[in-house]
């Protein structure tokens, strides 16, 4: 009897676990983009165009910034530990705005996708969905 009680209790908390994962995965759009972007709750806020905007890398700060050439729209990332590969976790703040004041969240993503030193982080779950692509220039 006291075996079963065990066993329930058991599949029970797996059962709760996996109802928990609330983990969304990156949307095909943001996959098979090659743009440099900021997506936060769903939405594209910012992508990079060469002709009209800048990248620059601060190795020392480990930080990834994108802006227009006014420098009125722009977004960063600024990293505790720099990505290197597909399935790399790093914390990150990321920070953006537009001639106001900025918006900022910090969170953990994972690497989804790299191609060279370009990188796509992704952090989801059903409440929101946080992507950025970032180039580590060197």
């Amino acid at each position: 009897m006291k075996r079963i009680a065990i066993l329930s209790a058991i599949l029970s908390a797996a059962i709760l676990m996996a109802a928990c994962d609330r983990s969304v995965e990156p949307d095909e759009a943001f996959l098979a983009g090659q743009d440099i972007q900021l997506k936060v709750n769903g939405q594209v806020i910012y992508t990079y165009d060469p002709l009209t905007w800048q990248l620059s890398y601060n190795a020392g700060l480990k930080e990834f910034r994108a802006f227009d050439d006014p420098v009125k729209n722009w977004f960063s990332v600024v990293f505790d530990n720099v990505p290197a590969a597909v399935g790399d976790k790093v914390t990150a703040t990321i920070s953006w705005g537009s001639a106001g004041e900025p918006t900022s969240l910090r969170n953990t993503l994972k690497v989804v996708k790299a191609e060279g030193d370009t990188f796509w982080l992704w952090r989801g779950d059903k409440k929101s969905q946080t992507g950025v692509t970032v180039c580590i220039l060197r």
